[in-house]
Parts: structure tokens; sequence; C-alpha cells
């Protein structure tokens, strides 16, 4: 589960080895830091499992965004979705303080890092709306700005654990 991530990861780095951490790295901020400085101190590698950018198709999309093939990029849209259906080994995934968050956790961080490597961009937050009340979300959208070779961009971004949706990375270009 998450919450062993950050403890787990330090424990490794202290002892000289190199850590692949599974998303999310840290649940807190604090705990983050700490283990980039673990592995800065112990001069050891810390990476994250965010894998998808390594991908041919990703990687062939990224490469005809950089060749200007679709021009500038005007507006960009991510929709990932469908019902969970996958059997729990543990219900730690459905409590915050355990799993950091639900939909944007899980499947968001994907989504946010293939965004901000595929436009090769800097993001800023607009707006953030998800269902969680007291718990975790199991759908949430978020509306970006994209800053790519001096231009702001707008992105919307819909994750969703309870609806199919496109499932696609969509950028529109002049």
């Amino acid at each position: 589960p998450a919450f062993h991530h950050a403890p787990g990861a330090i424990d490794l780095m202290n002892r000289g080895l190199h850590v692949l951490v599974e998303k999310p790295m840290a649940l807190t901020h604090a705990d983050g830091v700490r283990m980039v400085a673990a592995a800065r101190q112990h001069g050891v590698v810390l990476t994250v499992g965010l894998f998808r950018r390594l991908l041919p198709a990703i990687r062939l999309f990224r490469a005809a965004l950089d060749a200007g093939q679709i021009g500038d990029v005007l507006n960009v849209t991510a929709e990932v979705g469908s019902a969970y259906t996958w059997q729990l080994t543990t219900i730690a995934g459905m409590r915050r303080q355990e799993a950091g968050g639900g939909m944007l956790m899980d499947m968001g961080s994907h989504v946010l890092d293939l965004l901000l490597y595929i436009c090769d961009a800097s993001p800023s937050l607009v707006e953030y709306a998800d269902n969680a009340s007291e718990g975790i979300e199991t759908d949430c959208t978020i509306e970006l700005g994209l800053s790519r070779r001096g231009a702001f961009v707008p992105a919307h971004v819909e994750l969703s654990r309870t609806r199919t949706l496109d499932n696609s990375i969509r950028v529109e270009g002049t």
C-alpha cells in the first residue's frame, strides 16, 4: 500500500540501494522531500514507476508535436475512466490516509505525466473538482493551463472510476 512507499524507500536508500517506487511516491510533500534527500545523501537513484511515456505510441506522439506536425497546440483534452472492477486484496486503497487519494492518485498521475511529457509543458492549475467528500474521489475534473513554448494552452482532464470515458488524449492544433 502507498503508505509504505516513503518509509520503505528511505530505509532501502539508507542501505545504499537504488529505488524504483510505485506511485504515489509519497503521501505527503514532507515525505517526498525526505525521500529525495535520502537519495542525494547516499548517492543512489530514486525514481517513480511512471513508465507510460516510454511506450512507442507516446514517443511518436511527442515527436509529432515537437516536429510541428499539427501546428501550434490550441487545446488538450484527456479522458480516462471505466468502472472499477478489480478484486481488492486490501481496503488500503479506499482510505485517504493509506492511499493518498482515489482516481486522481491512481490514474491521474499517469495522465498528468503524459500530458506534460507529450506537450513538453509546465502546468498551472485553473480549477479542480471531485466527488471525494470525506473519502477518496472516484470522479474528478481538472482544468489546467499548459505553458508551452511561451503560449498558454488550455487543458481539460476528466477521470472516472464509475463511468466509461474515451480513454484518450486529444491535442488540437492549427
